[in-house]
């Protein structure tokens, strides 16, 4: 990604508010941390998770990641369980049964 497509990419992101942006942290010119930084600021983007999927795993890497406002840690190559397991904790916990409402009769 070129500092262009990076500059477009966070212009774009408010409008449609994404639920879950998977981020690499080696991008060319402008780094996926300051990508994510500049998506702390933005207030559409307030809610969105944002993955740093990354070969970077070192406990440096991961303070780092933290530091720049990402949500979690993935290193590459990504494990499918991995990813589900975000897609579960992303999910609304399930609605609680609704009791039936009482029947009412007269007679």
């Amino acid at each position: 990604m070129s500092l262009c497509k990076s500059v477009t990419a966070l212009a774009r992101a408010p409008l449609f508010a994404p639920d879950l942006v998977l981020l690499d942290i080696g991008l060319p010119r402008m780094s996926g941390f300051d990508v994510a930084r500049v998506m702390r600021t933005l207030p559409a983007l307030a809610n969105t998770m944002i993955v740093a999927c990354t070969g970077y795993g070192q406990e440096e890497d991961r303070q780092r990641v933290r530091e720049a406002g990402f949500d979690q840690h993935l290193v590459k190559p990504v494990r499918i369980e991995d990813l589900h397991a975000i897609f579960e904790r992303m999910a609304p916990p399930p609605s609680a049964a609704v009791a039936p409402a009482a029947a009412t009769g007269t007679g």
